[in-house]
């Protein structure tokens, strides 16, 4: 359930399974999320065909399924056409009897079903001509402030805790700087960039943080430095996070889709949902009395040498290649490439 692929056990990915049954000749697959009774009876969810050619989700009362809820698995895995696509197969069903106030219908069957090539859906029709754009992993040159971006939606979540809501604006934080553009001093005329939202996963999480020219327009140049808040528990402000003013998420070390040795977008707390706490991976060391024009360095706190002073630390730096990296650093000195100006 973690979209770097570094999670553990998610109920949302389980689904009830009966080990000694014949699955040649049908099964269900109840849903353990949100379960009723241990995934048996009416109450529950279960994987099911749609007439519109997609997976959905349906009530469904195990162990008896209807047509819809019951999957055929061939041995070892594979199913083996018939070499005569008009050869036929039934699927036996017994009629269940009707609990009250269930959301089981009268037509509802528990079935054993054989593979049959008549019963699958007609395949929905594709159109010939596709335009598609390839994402581009090559280096690339610093796109011109003539770009106009896509405007950024946020996500509404669908999935995960019902206490996560995704990415929100933190109302209770305290903000160093609030919207401000974060440039380069090795190329004041470049700034950090998260315009390309769609560069991540489908949450907008792992975007890569791009090196753009500076454009107050671009809603994708906006960050907050939150010194306190609920993803951010350092009481005295010597740690900071990034936001995207755009988008409510953090600069996260390593969550860049493109390469996970650099940074990248991610929800603030480490939880893609959303509903973390605080994680340094996220956490930059922070001077607040620092005059912010003059340009600062963020130093990682995961991994810190030293409390983040001296040599042994990783700080967030500009790259030549168009996107931001992590480079070895030695706090409170940092190269024109690791300084930033923050107004």
């Amino acid at each position: 359930g973690r979209a770097a692929g570094d999670g553990g056990t998610t109920a949302d990915q389980q689904y009830f399974f009966n080990s000694t049954v014949n699955i040649s000749r049908g099964i269900g697959f109840p849903l353990v999320r949100d379960a009723v009774n241990n995934g048996v009876g009416p109450g529950n969810q279960c994987l099911t065909l749609n007439s519109d050619g997609f997976l959905s989700n349906t009530p469904c009362a195990p162990p008896l399924f209807t047509p819809e809820q019951t999957w055929t698995i061939g041995a070892n895995g594979s199913i083996t056409l018939p070499a005569d696509p008009s050869v036929t197969a039934s699927i036996a069903c017994i009629s269940t009897s009707i609990v009250p106030n269930s959301s089981i219908t009268p037509s509802s069957h528990q079935c054993q079903a054989t593979f049959n090539p008549t019963q699958l859906p007609p395949s929905p029709t594709i159109a010939t001509t596709i335009t598609l754009t390839p994402f581009n992993t090559s280096k690339t040159s610093v796109p011109t402030s003539s770009s106009t971006p896509e405007k950024f939606v946020l996500p509404v979540p669908t999935d995960g805790p019902v206490s996560a809501t995704g990415p929100t604006f933190d109302a209770t934080a305290t903000r160093a700087a609030t919207s401000i553009q974060i440039r380069s001093a090795a190329s004041p005329d470049i700034c950090l960039d998260v315009s390309d939202f769609r560069a991540g996963d489908f949450r907008f999480n792992l975007v890569p943080i791009a090196l753009r020219n500076c454009d107050p327009s671009i809603d994708g140049q906006r960050f907050d430095l939150i010194t306190k808040g609920v993803h951010n528990d350092v009481p005295d402000g010597s740690r900071t996070l990034i936001v995207s003013s755009q988008q409510f998420t953090c600069i996260d070390r390593l969550r860049n889709k493109n390469d996970h040795r650099r940074p990248g977008l991610f929800a603030c707390g480490g939880r893609a949902a959303g509903d973390g706490g605080t994680q340094s991976d996220e956490q930059f060391f922070f001077n607040v009395t620092a005059r912010l024009s003059d340009g600062i360095g963020f130093p990682y706190v995961t991994n810190a040498a030293n409390g983040g002073f001296g040599s042994g630390n990783q700080c967030l730096s500009f790259d030549t290649d168009g996107f931001a990296s992590n480079t070895p650093c030695s706090p409170p000195l940092f190269t024109p490439e690791q300084t930033w100006i923050v107004n």
